[in-house]
C-alpha cells in the first residue's frame, strides 16, 4: 500500500500493518476519520430507507420520524454496541454494510492503538503521543531532552517500533 493514499474508504480490508501504519501517521486526526464514517454510514442508511423500506423500519423501531430511528442507531454506535438488529437485516445493500464494517474496524484499531500507547507508560507514552500528533518534532524532543537529533530519532523510532508490536499483536489477536 502506498502511504499517501488515504485508505479510509478500504480501511477494513486493509492488512493489519497498513491500518496501523494509517493510524500512526494520522493519530492526530483519526477520531474526525471515525466521525465521518459513521456520518457517511447514517446518510447512506437514512437515503436507503427513505426509498426503500421507509414504512417497514417505521414499524419494525414504532416510530413515525426517521430522525428517531437514525438517532438511535447513532447513539449505539457512540456506545460502542453493535447494531446488529439492523446489520443482519438481508435488504442492506453491501455498500452500507461495507461503510459500517469499515466504522466498526476504525473504532477498534483506534481503542487498541490507544491503549498499545498508554501501556508504554510514563514519559516515554507522552513523549511518543506528542510526537504523533505532531504537537513536538525531533529538535523539539532533542531540546527538551537535551540529547542530539540523531538520539531523538533513535528514541522515536525505538519507541514506534514498542508500539507497533503491542497494537499488531492486538490487531491480529481481535481479527
Amino acid at each position: 500500500m502506498r502511504r499517501t493514499k488515504y485508505i479510509g474508504d478500504t480501511y477494513s480490508s486493509e492488512s493489519c500493518l497498513d491500518r496501523f501504519e494509517f493510524l500512526y501517521e494520522h493519530y492526530g486526526n483519526f477520531e474526525e476519520y471515525m466521525r465521518c464514517e459513521k456520518r457517511c454510514f447514517l446518510y447512506m442508511l437514512e437515503s436507503m430507507m427513505m426509498y426503500s423500506f421507509w414504512e417497514e423500519y417505521c414499524k419494525k423501531y414504532n416510530t413515525q420520524n426517521r430522525k428517531a430511528v437514525i438517532r438511535r442507531i447513532s447513539e449505539c454506535m457512540d456506545r460502542g454496541e453493535v447494531i446488529d438488529f439492523l446489520v443482519k437485516e438481508d435488504k442492506l445493500p453491501e455498500k452500507v454494510l461495507y461503510c459500517y464494517r469499515n466504522y466498526v474496524a476504525m473504532r477498534i484499531d483506534y481503542r487498541i492503538f490507544v491503549n498499545a500507547l498508554e501501556s508504554i507508560g510514563g514519559k516515554d507514552a507522552e513523549l511518543l503521543r506528542r510526537y504523533i500528533k505532531e504537537e513536538v518534532d525531533l529538535n523539539g524532543i532533542a531540546a527538551e531532552r537535551i540529547i542530539s537529533y540523531e538520539t531523538a530519532k533513535g528514541k522515536i523510532r525505538d519507541l514506534k517500533k514498542l508500539l507497533k508490536e503491542k497494537t499488531l499483536y492486538y490487531m491480529r489477536e481481535a481479527s
